[in-house]
């Protein structure tokens, strides 16, 4: 109609990208039974690509990732640099050297709080919130350990090098057959380590501004937590409860299921939507 009989055109595709930054823990089971059939090696490899995964060859950060490492057993180590999160007049704080060989001084493990308070995020700010040193005064079998034993490799909070994270991930050692597993524990916290009312707390590596709020603008928060086997407590162990004898429970795998039920609950709540991924 317009008298020509071709028009040449010319045609594009945009495609719009948004990039979403990420808080990812890393909670990893190094309990004893992991040995079997090479589980720990194969998890700390796994462990190892999927933080390469997410960095150019020869970068060692990514602009807003960060990661955390939270290896746990029976117990969690929180780092022997925090003891103020101990109560006043345990004996970190008044006979620090009373660890018995090899390391005379606390490892870094704690013994966690009554319930419910070791199913939240509230952090240790007073001696009600704070928690007491892990020390291992079994009288069976294990008479006679150092007071450390059993207690695994640092939680490492938030950090954005890859070069750290893979080094928190080398620092992993399977521990004595000792112990047992609590899962419900390593959960809780994984959830520390993303939990913004931590922030400025963890220190080392971690930005005094992390952990962000949640529901920051183009962040996400992920759990990865990974474990080969039931939540147990052996009789004649020590644990993050202290001596297994002690807690007069007669069901301790359904008690600690219940208890990582109500944890994972909690951080996929809608205030907080922190994304769970499980690896049995």
């Amino acid at each position: 109609i317009f008298g020509q009989e071709t028009v040449n055109v010319s045609a594009r595709t945009v495609v719009q990208r948004a990039t979403v930054g990420m808080e990812l823990a890393l909670i990893l089971d190094n309990t004893n039974s992991m040995n079997d059939d090479n589980k720990f090696v194969t998890m700390r490899q796994a462990a190892y690509d999927l933080v390469d995964s997410f960095y150019r060859s020869g970068e060692d950060t990514v602009g807003n990732l960060w990661i955390s490492v939270v290896p746990f057993i029976a117990s969690v180590n929180v780092n022997p640099s925090h003891t103020a999160w101990i109560v006043s007049g345990d004996r970190v704080h008044t006979n620090p050297t009373s660890f018995g060989v090899p390391l005379n001084t606390w490892k870094g493990c704690v013994r966690e709080r009554a319930y419910p308070m070791d199913t939240n995020d509230i952090p240790p700010t007073t001696d009600a919130t704070r928690f007491a040193s892990y020390y291992w005064s079994n009288s069976g079998a294990y008479k006679g350990r150092d007071l450390n034993y059993a207690c695994g490799a640092p939680v490492m909070g938030l950090t954005a090098s890859r070069t750290a994270v893979r080094a928190a991930l080398g620092k992993m050692a399977l521990p004595p057959p000792a112990g047992g597993t609590t899962s419900n524990l390593g959960l809780a916290w994984g959830w520390r380590t993303l939990s913004p009312l931590w922030r400025g707390l963890w220190g080392g590596a971690t930005p005094a501004k992390l952990p962000l709020d949640y529901g920051t603008n183009q962040m996400v928060k992920v759990a990865v937590i990974l474990t080969d086997g039931d939540n147990m407590l052996g009789v004649e162990h020590y644990s993050g409860y202290g001596p297994t004898t002690s807690l007069g429970w007669s069901n301790y795998t359904a008690t600690l299921n219940t208890r990582l039920t109500e944890v994972c609950n909690q951080m996929k709540a809608a205030d907080k939507n922190i994304q769970i991924f499980s690896i049995i």
